[in-house]
């Protein structure tokens, strides 16, 4: 019986007259050696042939036109040496009363490192320490109503006088100072408290407080940043500006204050009521006097986060050169009824005009010294006999000073007398 023998695919790979440019892989592993195939050597692709048996160029015409690596010029692209500058995200913001900034920005109310990064920049802007001089007295008329004779009294201004203390801050950055435990705050709550002594409070960051304010979900809540100023001698300068203006026998009611302007940052919801409670509509509700009912509900119900404050410090010395240079020109204001804000020009030029005036007649001789000496003189006594400047009307004006502290008055409609500070 005859076996037909099959032939494999692998043995059609060429016919028998035609030459195996790669040969014959059995052949060369031996056949039947599937393992002899696999340990063959890798084999190398050859250029193609042609019909003489020499190598086909398979470059092109244009290749011989091509320059060679060495007559090609470096890049010439520049790159900085530093990074590209950037700048902070500037959100929407509008100011009110005595300079508050307030912001409803929906970004701070979502993202933690950008209000952690715009109360930063805040210490960076500082609030404007003022003095603030007013002096005051009573004014009372009489007036006739329906045949009925009463008496009203009202209250009349002699003085008003803003000056900046902004020349005394020691640095233009503030420095961020975190509530401590003991202090009454708001700490997420209602109501100012102090803290819980078991809480671990001094591990809490600025950045943990900005996380705890946009994790609640509270419509009516804040964020609040302060600002202060330290180490302003205001005993010291309200002493020496106090007696400056005594000092021109003004009689009236003298009020030394220091306001601080731009003082606080505060961060509200983006809702319509925080809209309407820091916004233009609050003068609704003031001039409707709704806010006696409103802003009540509003106090009791928002929870508030105000847990740190931008400290700057003032000099003590710079403080105390200021009222030895311009105490006596304020008095000199006073007694000129001066009204509003005195910038550093004006005050500069009141002062070198008073030190002329006294320079005068010093080089008159001794007869101009003793004729100014004489002038004031005369004026002083007349205030003197008149009570000083700036008194309450109703008083008889002869007064005596018992040790330069009190004084007392014949009030002439109540017929009575009335012992009070001079």
């Amino acid at each position: 019986m005859s076996t037909k023998k099959t032939a494999s695919p692998e043995a059609k790979k060429y016919p028998a007259d035609k030459k195996q440019p790669y040969g014959d892989l059995e052949s060369q592993a031996g056949a039947g050696s599937s393992s002899a195939v696999e340990a063959a050597e890798p084999l190398l692709l050859l250029d193609p042939l042609t019909a003489d048996g020499s190598a086909l160029s398979t470059a092109s015409p244009d290749d011989a036109e091509l320059p060679s690596y060495a007559d090609i010029d470096a890049p010439t692209h520049s790159y900085p040496s530093e990074p590209p500058s950037f700048s902070h995200y500037v959100p929407t913001t509008h100011t009110i009363t005595n300079g508050k900034v307030i912001s409803h920005d929906a970004h701070l109310n979502s993202d933690t490192e950008a209000l952690f990064q715009w109360l930063t920049q805040h210490t960076s802007l500082p609030p404007s320490p003022l003095l603030k001089v007013e002096g005051t007295h009573s004014s009372t008329r009489t007036v006739t109503r329906d045949g009925k004779t009463e008496t009203e009294s009202t209250t009349v201004t002699d003085f008003s006088m803003t000056f900046s203390l902004s020349h005394l801050l020691t640095g233009a950055t503030g420095v961020l100072s975190p509530a401590t435990p003991p202090q009454r705050r708001h700490r997420g709550t209602r109501r100012a408290r102090a803290a819980n002594p078991a809480a671990l409070e001094d591990a809490l960051t600025l950045r943990d407080w900005c996380a705890a304010y946009i994790a609640s979900r509270s419509v009516c809540k804040e964020f609040a940043l302060r600002k202060r100023v330290d180490a302003i001698p205001q005993e010291y300068i309200t002493d020496h500006i106090a007696a400056a203006i005594r000092a021109t026998n003004y009689q009236g009611h003298l009020a030394i204050t220091f306001p601080l302007q731009d003082r606080s940052v505060v961060l509200a919801p983006e809702n319509w009521i925080a809209r309407a409670r820091y916004g233009p509509w609050r003068w609704f509700f003031y001039l409707s006097f709704l806010w006696l009912l409103t802003w009540p509900i509003l106090w009791a119900a928002t929870r508030r986060w105000d847990v740190v404050d931008a400290v700057w410090t003032a000099d003590d010395a710079a403080a105390k050169e200021w009222v030895a240079l311009y105490a006596r020109t304020v008095g000199t204001l006073a007694r000129g009824r001066r009204q509003g804000a005195v910038r550093y020009a004006e005050l500069e030029a009141v002062r070198e005009a008073h030190m002329a005036r006294e320079a005068a007649p010093r080089e008159a001789g001794e007869v101009g010294a003793w004729v100014g000496g004489f002038l004031r003189g005369m004026r002083e006594a007349q205030e003197g006999w008149a009570g000083g400047w700036g008194a309450d009307d109703g008083f008889l004006n002869r007064s005596f000073r018992n040790g330069g502290r009190s004084r007392s008055q014949w009030s002439v409609r109540a017929g009575t007398w009335q012992v009070g500070s001079g």
